[in-house]
């Protein structure tokens, strides 16, 4: 699993959680999974996508930061970014939004992430990033 920071999901989510004294079965229940499977995604950081849109609407918070610690500001320069470009084919866009392939690594692998989800998640993220006027 990619992990940019010496921060990861599992710690992002169980710092949200414990941040807001929230237990585990109330999470649980409210993105709709067993305890035990969540208390498992939680010690692995293996939440699914659409878990981890569920947490982040719990917690207000974004669910690409969950995922990779990434900020409001570096995933609304990921829409910005995407919304230029339209996604054509994934070759084109890392070379026409990223000036530095080799510097940017990190950058290429999170916005191809992102564009690889389905319209609705990222509709859910364009959405959260113009909620917040980044």
């Amino acid at each position: 699993m990619f992990d940019n920071s010496c921060e990861s999901i599992r710690d992002r989510v169980k710092d949200l959680r414990k941040a807001h004294k929230v237990n585990q079965k109330t999470l649980a229940e409210y993105i709709e999974i067993s305890l035990s499977t969540y208390q498992n995604h939680e010690s692995r950081g293996t939440f699914t996508w659409n878990e981890l849109f569920k947490i982040a609407e719990f917690f207000d918070e974004s669910a690409y930061f969950i995922k990779y610690g990434t900020t409001d500001e570096e995933l609304a320069d990921f829409v910005q970014r995407y919304e230029s470009v339209k996604f054509s084919a994934f070759h084109d866009v890392t070379f026409t939004v990223f000036d530095n392939f080799e510097e940017e690594a990190e950058k290429i692998y999170r916005f191809a992430d992102f564009v690889s989800l389905s319209k609705e998640e990222r509709d859910a993220i364009i959405e959260y990033v113009k909620s917040k006027n980044l």
